[in-house]
């Protein structure tokens, strides 16, 4: 892979450009839906990519130029884009959620093998040591804690919680729901005999946050970016009282990582080798799961 083509302009897009150059990716053109958008125009001459302002001269240019697109414009012109830009025959990397409505996905389903979506946060370094202590565990219990703005957000933001739930634990399998004015409290079964916990509350303070509960350990995202791992209880002594508290075997942070938003690089990479021909996990299949839990969580 050695060229990309960008569709939009706003704040993730200049992440994907610090991450395309990271990854030694020229990015050759860059088109925004919003006429003389300034974002683009900055982003034009900071990283010396052309900027191009009328949208069949940008598939033209990209078709001949033989490159890769991202696109990261705005969701209600998705479908638009993606017909268009699959004429290219190349590779697309698609900005989450890519549509509001789970029956959206049906007409691109025959595409998969030429569509990446972008979910980020599935390649955080932390998931992947988490998925890797819990691939084969037993009788867990999973609290997941999503607060958020109101019930149209479900989608557009913890779809992205939703994402990582199937990454970690497969499609889960919903048998309880109680829906409030102000909260939603979902039970979902999990392979191997593992529960889940949903808490979504509305305009609540606090950050995305997830608990994994087990016999042998104890584990905390006390946002999703950090990591925390507990396989121990001390005992201190204080006052003539015997206090207990868990013992860290592993802490860490995504934004130690690098300098670029947390999982945009490493995505980045799976995308230059899903240009290679390797298969992904975020695939439209995958996106279309996470688009029919979130609408199972607001319906």
């Amino acid at each position: 892979m050695k060229s990309l083509s960008i569709i939009g302009s706003g704040r993730i897009v200049e992440e994907h450009i610090k991450a395309a150059i990271s990854s030694n990716i020229k990015v050759q053109y860059i088109y925004s839906s919003r006429k003389d958008s300034k974002n683009a125009v900055r982003l034009s001459k900071r990283y010396k990519i052309k900027n191009i302002k009328i949208f069949k001269e940008f598939i033209f240019l990209s078709k001949k130029a033989e490159s890769h697109i991202l696109i990261a414009g705005q969701i209600s012109k998705n479908s638009f884009y993606l017909k268009e830009c699959l004429k290219n025959k190349k590779k697309i990397f698609i900005e989450k959620p890519i549509f509001f409505k789970s029956r959206e996905f049906k007409k691109f389903l025959p595409y998969k093998n030429q569509i990446f979506v972008g979910f980020n946060r599935i390649y955080y370094k932390n998931i992947w040591i988490l998925k890797n202590i819990i691939s084969k565990s037993k009788n867990l219990t999973i609290n997941c804690f999503c607060p958020e703005i109101n019930e149209s957000r479900i989608i557009s933001n913890s779809s992205h919680i939703i994402s990582l739930l199937i990454f970690l634990f497969k499609k889960p399998k919903l048998f309880y729901k109680d829906k409030k004015k102000g909260s939603i409290f979902l039970r979902y079964k999990l392979p191997r005999n593992n529960l889940l916990n949903l808490f979504i509350n509305f305009k609540a303070i606090g950050n995305f946050k997830m608990e994994i509960i087990s016999t042998d350990y104890f584990i905390e995202l006390p946002s999703i970016e950090e990591l925390k791992i507990y396989d121990k209880l001390i005992k201190i002594k204080y006052r003539n009282n015997n206090i207990y508290k868990l013992k860290s075997s592993h802490s860490s942070s995504e934004y130690n990582l690098n300098s670029i938003k947390p999982g945009i690089l490493f995505q980045m990479h799976a995308f230059q080798k899903f240009c290679q021909g390797k298969k992904i996990i975020n695939n439209l299949k995958f996106a279309q799961n996470t688009i029919e839990i979130c609408e199972q969580i607001i319906k």
